[in-house]
């Protein structure tokens, strides 16, 4: 399952701070860019596919709508800021179209302290915080380099999946969006493919399944009724579609769930 975050789109100088003990989240992405700064233990983190291992004292920068993952095997602590690349426009800038070769990189300890006090500081100002920011991409790029990847159209990745999350319960299909936002249907077939990794009806189940999985878990509904709620209006595609992302039924999830509380 792949899941986008649009309350992290970025704007206005959006900044976020989370201490993070043990984390580990399903595939994500959003416009905003995020910087993992692990103190302690080890955690893995996922990039385009592609898994690296942090150990304490590295760090990693993750791109505008970079699909990423964490998996914690062991305790571990990291420090992770999600900011608005508007913060460091110049660099925003330079990274479109582009990855990485290498996004683990180490800083200094004292510098590491430094960028702590500032950005967990509530009082730091903003002007602060983007040179810590502007810091941080300039030591990353003095240990690695951009590379040119596939076009990314990230304005109307943001509209059309805003969209999804705000219609995924209803009836939904790429004919629908391809009439409200003025594009060909197989262009987005194709856009959707090429940039998510995934075709638009998987995504749509995807979104579908994990809120029917909430509410197997936390209401009495009948099954029939929560297949209604999320937007299946056939019991056996439901059915279907839920053994698939989550490798049992829905009434045996929610038998699994009752039984370990």
């Amino acid at each position: 399952m792949l899941y986008y975050q649009s309350n992290y789109f970025g704007q206005n100088g959006d900044f976020d701070r989370i201490s993070a003990f043990n984390p580990t989240n399903l595939p994500h992405f959003h416009r905003s860019m995020e910087l993992v700064m692990v103190d302690e233990g080890k955690l893995d983190l996922t990039i385009q596919n592609k898994t690296y291992t942090l150990h304490a004292g590295e760090n990693a920068l993750i791109l505008s709508n970079q699909i990423h993952s964490l998996q914690s095997k062991q305790k571990n602590h990291s420090w992770i800021y999600v900011f608005s690349p508007e913060l460091v426009n110049q660099f925003y800038q330079a990274s479109k179209n582009k990855d990485l070769i290498h996004p683990i990189f180490q800083l200094q300890p004292t510098f590491c302290e430094m960028i702590k006090d500032v950005l967990t500081n509530n009082k730091s100002s903003m002007i602060a915080k983007k040179g810590v920011l502007y810091l941080i991409c300039s030591e990353l790029l003095n240990q690695t380099a951009f590379k040119e990847e596939t076009r990314r159209d990230d304005y109307l990745l943001h509209d059309l999946l805003n969209y999804i999350q705000n219609h995924f319960t209803e009836e939904l299909s790429l004919k629908d969006l391809s009439q409200k936002f003025g594009y060909d249907y197989s262009y987005l077939s194709r856009f959707f493919t090429k940039i998510l990794k995934v075709p638009f009806v998987e995504f749509l189940n995807g979104h579908r399944v994990t809120l029917a999985s909430q509410l197997l878990k936390t209401t009495d509904s009948k099954i029939t009724e929560i297949a209604d709620i999320v937007g299946y209006r056939n019991i056996r595609s439901f059915n279907r579609n839920f053994e698939k992302i989550m490798n049992t039924t829905p009434s045996n999830y929610r038998k699994i769930y009752m039984e370990s509380y």
